[in-house]
Protein backbone atom coordinates (compact mmCIF):
# COMPACT_ATOMS: atom_id res chain seq x y z
CA UNK A 1 0.00 0.00 0.00
CA UNK A 2 0.80 3.80 -0.26
CA UNK A 3 2.04 3.84 3.28
CA UNK A 4 4.01 1.20 3.73
CA UNK A 5 5.76 2.78 0.30
CA UNK A 6 6.53 6.03 1.73
CA UNK A 7 4.07 8.15 -0.33
CA UNK A 8 2.82 11.29 0.99
CA UNK A 9 -0.73 10.83 0.34
CA UNK A 10 -1.81 14.46 1.54
CA UNK A 11 0.56 15.54 -1.61
CA UNK A 12 -1.05 13.14 -4.39
CA UNK A 13 -4.41 13.94 -3.14
CA UNK A 14 -3.84 17.76 -3.05
CA UNK A 15 -4.17 18.01 -6.83
CA UNK A 16 -7.34 15.73 -7.20
CA UNK A 17 -10.08 18.06 -8.75
CA UNK A 18 -13.11 17.01 -10.02
CA UNK A 19 -16.15 18.73 -12.60
CA UNK A 20 -19.34 19.58 -10.56
CA UNK A 21 -20.87 17.41 -13.00
CA UNK A 22 -18.65 14.45 -12.97
CA UNK A 23 -19.00 14.58 -9.03
CA UNK A 24 -23.13 14.62 -9.59
CA UNK A 25 -23.12 11.88 -12.30
CA UNK A 26 -20.98 9.58 -9.83
CA UNK A 27 -23.20 10.17 -7.12
CA UNK A 28 -26.27 9.98 -9.16
CA UNK A 29 -27.04 13.78 -7.48
CA UNK A 30 -25.85 12.97 -4.21
CA UNK A 31 -28.18 10.65 -2.87
CA UNK A 32 -28.79 9.53 -0.01
CA UNK A 33 -28.30 6.03 -1.11
CA UNK A 34 -25.06 6.87 -2.37
CA UNK A 35 -24.03 8.38 0.94
CA UNK A 36 -21.41 6.49 3.52
CA UNK A 37 -21.07 9.14 5.57
CA UNK A 38 -19.38 12.35 6.96
CA UNK A 39 -16.13 13.64 7.21
CA UNK A 40 -13.86 16.53 8.28
CA UNK A 41 -14.63 17.91 5.02
CA UNK A 42 -17.93 17.29 4.27
CA UNK A 43 -20.24 13.95 3.48
CA UNK A 44 -18.60 10.91 1.86
CA UNK A 45 -20.34 9.32 -1.16
CA UNK A 46 -19.94 5.97 -2.54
Amino acid sequence: NAMSQGIDLSIVAKDLMFKQSVLVKATDSFSKANKLGQGGFGDVYK
